[in-house]
């Protein structure tokens, strides 16, 4: 199961841990801490930061965990801090093939299997901007990459506050 520990209402809320110590926590009523139908031998990653974790399955499922921003979990939804979202790229269809997540307290990425990068959350950006116009994006949305051999890995980072944006990178 999932085991989190140290300041509450740092990673998740306080209503599904209200205490510092190394525990198992339940989510929504799962004794396991994880999202329903995924069981911990299917957990291929789990990726956290202020405010949210993120987990990708062995199958490429995409889930978040957000208890701050509800464009975060990827779902479309209001937040709904104490459940599992499942990511989509609009209200009726799931981001799939999910190799990895990273993000920020404002912004995630994905990249797929088939080698391409997705962005939800508060401060987006595409790639294809000439300024830093973020955007608020409730769904995975693919971004715009140049030609390039198969990426690698990804990151994020949140940037200070003298500027409004967060960068995505890939590659």
């Amino acid at each position: 199961g999932l085991f989190v520990w140290g300041v509450t209402n740092i990673a998740i809320s306080s209503s599904i841990k209200s205490t510092p110590q190394f525990e198992k926590i339940s989510v929504n009523g799962k004794a396991d801490g994880l999202p329903a139908g995924v069981s911990p031998s299917q957990v291929k990653m789990l990726f956290g930061t202020s405010r949210l974790i993120a987990l990708v399955t062995c199958d490429g499922a995409a889930y978040v965990l957000s208890m701050q921003y509800a464009n975060n979990q990827g779902d479309g939804l209001s937040l709904h801090d104490t459940q599992w979202a499942r990511v989509k790229i609009n209200a009726t269809t799931t981001l799939d093939n999910v190799v990895a997540i990273r993000g920020s307290i404002t912004t995630l990425i994905a990249l797929t299997s088939d080698n391409k990068v997705y962005t939800w959350g508060e401060k987006t950006l595409l790639g294809t901007e000439n300024s830093y116009n973020v955007q608020s994006r409730p769904y995975a949305t693919e971004m715009s990459l140049p030609e390039t051999s198969p990426i690698k890995m990804i990151g994020l980072t949140s940037w200070d506050k003298y500027h409004e944006s967060n960068k995505s990178t890939a590659n």
